[in-house]
């Protein structure tokens, strides 16, 4: 006589962390031309014409250096090094941009795919067009003057590092450099830009070569020795080059033959702790750390951000002996210099901060005026507004002014070509994740991805947060869901979803948004089902997968199977969160998969923790809803456990949190006094909100209690139901039907529904189809055997129906052939139905109840004799 009614979805049913996580880094090159307008004078002075060679133009330079020389000019002035530079640039001109992925990221070691932008050229020099905009550290030590000594000779000039292309050989040049004494600061910041480039470009370690570990290690030591000599510009560069090298050995560390692989294994020893971890070497970069801040006065924007950013890279916070961090001095110094920082300044500094998670208001608060005063963002490039946007949504800063900048900025341009597949994905991510509403910018991006011919350079992780975005915003776009569905279930495969997360963000996304689309669901559920294991899905993503297929109503017992062994063979259930327990119980009950050991599992492991004190009172009324709906009460000390957490925390449910757990446990037949006394009082504060079937289910509840709560069934109690007598479903008016027979007859109340209603209630309660079982025919035919008459299907005054009533020496009893249905799973506990229907009819009907269990007709057999003997005993005759 109840509806088994879900749990009341909320906003915590979705991803725990509110976002999606990711760690991929996923570099490509973007080549643009320069434009010469973008640099100081002095550089456009030096510049040479397209078809001048780069050797004529050095050649010249160098000698008119020694002309000046051997004439003195210049001879006790000091060296302006600005003017002798050529132009940052590479050898052709072009600008390669190293734009690695954007975020998905989490609560917790999730993966972030956002990573800043850094300007190369094809030498790792920034080119003219990039000199405010990008941030490598500049290698500019092939563009120095000939290093002349005290007699004049010209010593030997050290290699251009940038053009050797092979590691061994780098590595050899620069050694012999080093022994030759022409290893300048600046040539061993190249050095090592140019190892991290070529390692970066070579994913095949397997290079054996004799001495090279013992020439890495020296070159390490003479760069730590020196490096109080190191500028700003080679401190930089070397700090971020060395981060690469490391970001890129631990991402390597498991594919790496470090017996084989000289290189490789010598500077995991150095950068890394050692060859058998892939723990950064904190005390390296510490001491890069130090060095850093004693100059950092002297940093421009744009190496102050190109040094957070190389921190950034390996998720480094160095602390420094007074108990400070690099960080909190890095954002003091970039806050004096806020009007210096360009486009891609601003938005590299706030994206190493939301990386390293280092949280500091007064920067971003900076850093997102400072956005908000530029009369137009069109210096911005998407990248920029991209990693901003992510930065703010990721460190949790507030800053709406500069959402609506940003978003007001990208409505008014006419296309959003410039915009690749991450830029789209993140920027709706990152507005979805901060909770700022802006539908023209939804509009704007869902109808031009829709637009789109294709979706191939859609990564499976864009797709994701494009979705998951519109789904958390509440934006439902049928035409975007539409679009970005046909296009999964049209791939030949889903080999490229090989992150969990982005699979059951996908669904998750398609169920929260309420779009049904049964042919995504189904080539997602045999994907994962087709999977040698779900060892790489995070409790989160298995959570939400099953959530995703129960909501959205679609059944797939192999895929439900399969996360349900899976949990089950776990050694612990430790990584599992309560809002991931809950979800998974949850889902299963509602899709109406019961798996006995999954639900042990789960309950087991709650039992053990010492308190529920992390379970919110939706994990703790889902939990108790899920094992009633499955009929699942053989965990007395789980139910004792969230009894108690509940009435702890009873003033923090809300209406249908306080239904569903009075109902579970009233369903399980578990009366636990103490827990329906101290949910009256709420409950009674909470009726204003109640559904029809939260009023019912409630009702319900204490009457199958039979706890009398006279503050919550009185006159308003009844207006509630008048109010709302048209939504009531028949399950309800049976419900209602119950507590009324409860209230006036059982507990003599005079608080009664109007009998337009109670004719309502009485008739839907008496209304329900006969279907008797094999087993009730069974037992009223030996009934009739003993020489009984027995009346099947007897209607009471109550409105029960009775399976059969004998007259047994002049006293009428009823006969009640209790199936599988009338108790909790396969226990011999009964249903909280059972429970009161022995009592109604006993205290209104007056009539004695006997049962016949179905496990006791069972071991009868089909020995007819014995089913005789069993019903003259259970009669007294």
């Amino acid at each position: 006589y109840y509806e088994h009614h879900a749990p009341q979805r909320s906003q915590s049913c979705g991803p725990h962390s509110r976002y999606p996580s990711s760690s991929r880094g996923d570099d490509y090159c973007h080549q643009e031309r320069h434009r010469e307008r973008n640099y100081p004078s002095h550089f456009r002075k030096r510049w040479r014409s397209p078809d001048s060679s780069s050797q004529n133009v050095q050649q010249n330079h160098d000698g008119f250096n020694r002309s000046r020389r051997q004439k003195g000019i210049g001879k006790d002035r000091q060296q302006d090094t600005s003017y002798e530079r050529r132009p940052l640039g590479s050898i052709n001109g072009a600008e390669m941009q190293r734009d690695a992925s954007h975020p998905m990221t989490s609560n917790g070691s999730q993966r972030n795919d956002n990573t800043a932008t850094l300007s190369l050229g094809r030498n790792g020099v920034n080119n003219m067009s990039s000199y405010h905009q990008n941030h490598h550290p500049v290698d500019a030590s092939h563009h120095r003057r000939p290093l002349v000594s005290s007699n004049g000779q010209v010593r030997r000039q050290a290699p251009q590092f940038n053009k050797i292309n092979d590691i061994p050989t780098l590595i050899q040049t620069a050694y012999s450099s080093l022994s030759a004494m022409s290893m300048s600061p600046s040539n061993t910041a190249a050095f090592w830009n140019s190892l991290a480039k070529q390692l970066g470009r070579n994913n095949q370690l397997n290079l054996s070569y004799d001495q090279m570990g013992s020439h890495i290690n020296q070159l390490f030591q003479h760069t730590r020795r020196t490096l109080g000599s190191f500028g700003m510009n080679d401190l930089t560069q070397t700090t971020y080059s060395m981060a690469k090298l490391a970001d890129l050995l631990r991402k390597r560390h498991s594919n790496i033959n470090h017996r084989k692989d000289i290189i490789a294994s010598s500077l995991s020893n150095l950068l890394l702790n050692d060859d058998a971890t892939i723990n950064i070497n904190k005390d390296l970069f510490l001491s890069l750390a130090n060095e850093s801040l004693r100059k950092l006065d002297q940093f421009d924007a744009r190496h102050i951000s190109n040094l957070a950013y190389a921190y950034a890279l390996i998720r480094l916070v160095p602390v420094l002996a007074d108990g400070s961090d690099l960080f909190d001095h890095i954002a003091m110094q970039a806050i004096k210099m806020r009007a210096e920082f360009a486009p891609q300044n601003l938005s590299n500094m706030v994206w190493a901060y939301a990386t390293v998670k280092k949280r500091h208001d007064a920067l971003f608060k900076a850093m997102g005026d400072e956005v908000v005063a530029h009369d137009h963002l069109r210096d911005f490039r998407p990248q920029h507004l991209s990693n901003t946007v992510w930065a703010y949504a990721t460190a949790g800063v507030n800053h709406p002014q500069l959402f609506e900048k940003v978003a007001n900025h990208i409505d008014r341009l006419g296309q959003l070509t410039d915009f690749k597949p991450q830029e789209l994905s993140n920027i709706v991510w990152a507005y979805a994740t901060a909770e700022i509403s802006h539908p023209k910018l939804f509009e704007k991006m869902a109808n031009h991805i829709a637009g789109l011919d294709h979706l191939r350079e859609f990564k499976p992780q864009n797709l994701s947060n494009t979705v998951w975005a519109y789904a958390t915003a509440g934006d439902s776009h049928p035409i975007l869901f539409a679009k970005i569905a046909n296009h999964i279930v049209g791939l030949k495969s889903l080999d490229r979803f090989t992150h969990p997360q982005d699979v059951s963000n996908t669904v998750w996304a398609y169920a929260t948004a309420g779009v049904n689309h049964p042919q995504l669901f189904d080539k997602m559920a045999k994907h994962i089902v087709s999977l040698d294991h779900l060892r790489d899905f995070r409790p989160q993503a298995l959570s939400n997968i099953v959530w995703a297929y129960a909501t959205a109503e679609i059944s797939h017992p192999k895929l439900f199977e399969k996360v349900s062994n899976h949990i089950v063979q776990l050694d612990h259930l430790g990584d599992f969160k309560p809002q991931h327990l809950s979800n998974i119980v949850w889902a299963y009950a509602t899709a109406g998969v019961n798996h006995p050991l999954l639900f042990q599992k789960v309950a087991n492991h709650i039992v053990r923790l010492d308190r529920l004190k992390d379970f919110r009172p939706q994990n703790l009324s889902n939990t108790v809803w899920a094992y009633a709906t499955t009929k699942i009460s053989d965990h007395p000390k789980m139910f004792q456990q969230v009894a108690k957490a509940a009435i702890q925390r009873n003033e923090e449910f809300i209406s249908q949190e306080v239904a569903n757990l009075l109902w579970s446990y009233a369903t399980l037949g578990i009366i636990d006094k103490q827990l329906f006394s101290s949910f009256g009082p709420i409950a009674t504060k909470l009726i204003d909100n109640y559904s029809n079937q939260n009023l019912a289910n409630i009702a319900w509840a204490y009457a199958v209690a039979d706890i009398d709560a006279p503050t919550l069934f009185n006159g308003h109690f009844i207006n509630k139901c008048l109010e709302k007598k048209d939504g009531f479903s028949i399950e309800n008016l049976s419900q209602l039907h119950q507590w009324h027979l409860w209230q006036t007859t059982e507990k003599f109340r005079t608080t009664a529904l109007p009998e337009e209603l109670q004719d309502r209630c009485y008739k839907a309660f008496t209304s329900q189809s006969l279907h008797p079982s094999k087993l009730q025919e069974d037992v009223i035919g030996q009934l009739s055997s003993i020489g009984l008459d027995p009346k099947e299907e007897v209607l009471l005054n109550s409105g029960y129906r009775i399976d059969a009533i004998v007259e047994v020496k002049g006293k009428t009893i009823g006969v009640e052939v209790d199936g599988p249905s009338h108790f909790i799973g396969r226990s011999k506990s009964q249903t909280g139905s059972t429970i009161m229907k022995r009592r109604q009819v006993s205290s209104i009907d007056g009539i004695e109840l006997v049962s016949v269990p179905y496990w006791e007709w069972d071991k009868l057999g089909k020995s007819q004799a014995k089913k005789q003997e069993y019903l003259q005993q259970l009669l007294g005759l």
